[in-house]
């Protein structure tokens, strides 16, 4: 993943220029005084790099003249952060401790526990390795491929703890060699080697441009101009606002709603006195951590917000909206169109959207195009990737989109019977906008979502979201170039549209079979149909008390490695494995969703297998199965779903017994070395005088022996200096039975570890 994010090598010189541009106030002089004042620190940087075996101190002392004489406003603290423990950023993932931190702004002092938000930047010290061939090509050895993971992930913590639309990192190797890195959301660059000791100006130029930002509304280059941080009294006013809302009111504290929040720069549709839809800058104040968050490098970035606009803090009942901040691949059409259409579609049908909870947009930006409105200074060129030279249709823009209504994850769901009604609603939104042209593609557990506002036990509502991957169809594409004909053409043709439909899409767990097994299918509705039913199957799994004969292991059984295949298997498996005692209706909705993905995906005819006609599922044939399983009495109301922990696989069960046969081997190995040790000494082990014959005087002579062996095997192990510690301590020679047993300090108390009672 990382290698195919490579966008290539920049000499250094057009690397500064190109990717960290100098402000107005930039001279010249002012790159030769920082360089000047950083003399003779350099020269003592130089020569402890010569005589001393780690090559962190120096540099963390020339790095640190370096920025001295910087404003304090934009000073940053550089500091040694090995012995640190970043927290991960991800629930349950591994702690970071990178090498050299440099905080962000306004950091006054060294933090006592250093953490993802409050760094800047990175240096990685490598004592050897260059990540780079003579041509610039990336190295595949073993050791190469680490280091750059170590460092990509500096710098996915880095955009993610910050917010950033671009951060840098810099790699030091052989001492005196550096690289400076740039990532971005489609990939990463980087510069020339450069020895520092000798270009003097380059890490005065790198960090003056990385803390002096040439966008004053920013504290560090390549910071996201259209966020910032509220202040106490601003918190203040907007909680006051979200409290005129009857649920929100009633769970959030001022200090849970606030902690965290964030203002970001949006957009709200609006029609003006002509009836035209325009887009009018909006402040959107998050409320809470985020919703959700993406956790890959390269790809959407996708942080979903629950927000409250300044603009509605007089508001009698605020509107509370979603904010969805992502990277589009411009290869892709906006999700708003795909929104648009479904909206007009509604409209022109008399469907209430709002009625039937149905998602909808409400406003969407490109902030790599707008170059006014948002905030004073609005950078565009920050919110477009620029790692993809070789195919621009890769590269990333950057999105936000207003959205309703808020949701929770599907499971959260109150009972079983809120979980079949809200797959039930699913499907019925799918086949709105099916109808209006549009197929979603993508449906997964993430993008079926339970309304926060309902989510009680028989209240509870569900919505599809997320039309990120979704295509239109042949209908949808004529709609949208009728309804919409100021935008840009959905296509030159519908041969477009024929081979985008075409493309795997989709979260590969839900996928329906056919597409597995034969990736060129044209992706149809019945295959989102198919996705419903795995993603009830999943469920079904993960939160509640399913009888499958796999236990904790169902889920990654039927949805592993050979999805397919399992996938047939399971489509076969009698029982349903779901308890018929307990959950009959539940049964019933499983046994009859599985006959029609089963008739979906008949197997081939053969010479001994009967004829049977494979028939695509049909909305009708869910939706009915569904309305009449829900309909009947039978339905648990206190199984809400369950807490999924995910089991240990198998190769973490074997490297546990790997680990574990490890440490008795070692454990042998001691055992061993004690035995023959004391059959060269002619005494037996504890454990042979333990058993030996004998009692009382003789025993007890027999186990003191033993023991005084075992202390000089410890001491033999504890003394590292050979023959010289042992003249140090005017001791015999280890092993040879003198002075084994415990000795005594001048005032007669025993040493420490010199055993006893």
């Amino acid at each position: 993943m990382f290698r195919e994010g490579f966008a290539g090598v920049t000499p250094i010189e057009e690397f500064l220029e190109e990717y960290l541009p100098a402000s107005l106030h930039e001279r010249s002089a002012k790159i030769t005084r920082i360089v000047k004042t950083c003399r003779d620190t350099l020269k003592a940087s130089i020569a402890a790099l010569d005589d001393a075996t780690d090559m962190s101190r120096p540099l963390i002392n020339h790095l640190q003249q370096v920025v001295s004489g910087f404003p304090e406003s934009n000073k940053p603290i550089i500091a040694d952060t090995r012995n640190f423990r970043f927290t991960s950023l991800d629930e349950g993932g591994r702690y970071t401790t990178p090498d050299i931190t440099a905080s962000r702004p306004r950091i006054t002092s060294a933090p006592v526990k250093w953490d993802w938000p409050q760094a800047g930047t990175v240096v990685e010290l490598k004592y050897k390795t260059d990540f780079f061939e003579p041509d610039g090509s990336l190295k595949t050895s073993e050791e190469s491929r680490k280091n750059l993971r170590e460092l990509a992930k500096s710098a996915r913590s880095l955009l993610v703890g910050s917010g950033s639309c671009v951060v840098y990192v810099v790699s030091v190797f052989a001492r005196r060699m550096a690289r400076i890195f740039r990532f971005d959301r489609a990939g990463f660059r980087a510069s020339s080697a450069f020895d520092w000791t000798k270009d003097t100006r380059v890490f005065p130029k790198f960090f003056l441009r990385l803390y002096n930002p040439v966008k004053p509304n920013t504290d560090m280059c390549g910071a996201d101009d259209t966020r910032s941080i509220p202040t106490p009294a601003e918190k203040r006013d907007m909680y006051s606002a979200l409290c005129r809302h009857s649920f929100y009111q009633q769970h959030f504290s001022l200090s849970d709603a606030t902690d965290a929040s964030l203002w970001i720069r949006g957009v709200r549709f609006r029609t003006d006195a002509n009836n035209e839809v325009v887009s009018e800058p909006v402040k959107c104040f998050t409320i809470g951590p985020a919703l959700s968050s993406s956790d890959g490098l390269f790809d959407r970035a996708t942080l979903v917000y629950r927000v409250i606009l300044a603009e509605d803090v007089g508001s009698k009942s605020p509107t509370i909206y979603v904010l969805k901040d992502s990277w589009r691949q411009r290869c892709r059409r906006p999700e708003v169109d795909f929104y648009d259409v479904i909206a007009k579609h509604c409209e022109l049908n008399k469907i209430d959207m709002d009625g039937i909870g149905m998602a909808k947009c409400h406003g969407s930006v490109d902030l790599s195009i707008v170059t006014s409105g948002l905030v004073p200074g609005h950078d565009p060129a920050f919110h477009s990737t620029c790692s993809k030279i070789d195919n621009a249709d890769l590269e990333r823009c950057h999105m936000r989109t207003l959205l309703t209504p808020v949701g929770v994850p599907l499971n959260t769901f109150k009972s079983s019977k809120d979980f079949a009604r809200a797959l039930l609603t699913a499907i019925e939104h799918h086949e709105i906008a099916n109808a209006a042209g549009v197929l979603h593609r993508d449906v997964s557990e993430g993008n079926v979502l339970l309304q926060e506002t309902c989510n009680t036990v028989g209240t509870s509502k569900a919505f599809l979201v997320d039309w990120d991957y979704a295509e239109f169809t042949p209908t949808g594409l004529h709609n949208f170039n009728k309804w919409f004909p100021d935008r840009e053409e959905a296509t030159k043709g519908y041969e477009s549209i024929e081979k985008s439909l075409k493309d795997l899409t989709g979260t590969q767990p839900f996928l329906a079979i056919e597409l597995m097994e034969e990736p060129t299918v044209r992706h149809e509705a019945h295959h989102d149909l198919e996705s419903f039913y795995w993603l009830f199957l999943w469920c079904i799994f993960r939160y509640t008390a399913h009888t499958h004969y796999k236990g904790p292991h169902a889920c990654r059984t039927v949805f592993g490695p050979s999805y397919s295949l399992y996938k047939r298997g399971t489509l076969w498996q009698r029982p349903i494995p779901i308890s018929k005692a307990l959950h009959l209706p539940l049964f019933h909705l499983a046994s009859g969703l599985a006959v029609a993905v089963a008739t979906q995906n008949a197997p081939e005819p053969s010479k001994y297998q009967p004829t049977q006609e494979r028939k695509p599922i049909e909305y009708a044939d869910f939706i009915n199965i569904f309305r009449e399983e829900l309909d009947l009495p039978g339905w648990q109301k206190d199984d809400a779903a369950l807490v999924y922990s995910s089991p240990p696989s198998v190769s973490d069960l074997w490297m546990a017994k790997e680990s574990e046969a490890t440490s008795q081997a070692k454990q042998s190995l001691r055992q061993t070395a004690i035995e023959r040790s004391t059959k060269r000494s002619g005494k037996r082990t504890l454990d042979e005088a333990e058993t030996a014959g004998g009692s009382g005087p003789a025993r007890k002579k027999c186990k003191t022996a033993s023991a005084g062996t075992v202390e000089v095997l410890r001491r033999r192990a504890a003394r590292s200096g050979g023959a010289a510690s042992a003249k140090k301590t005017g001791r015999g020679r280890a092993g040879s039975g003198r002075n084994a047993g415990p000795r005594k300090k001048p005032n007669g108390k025993r040493g420490p570890g010199s055993g006893g009672n």
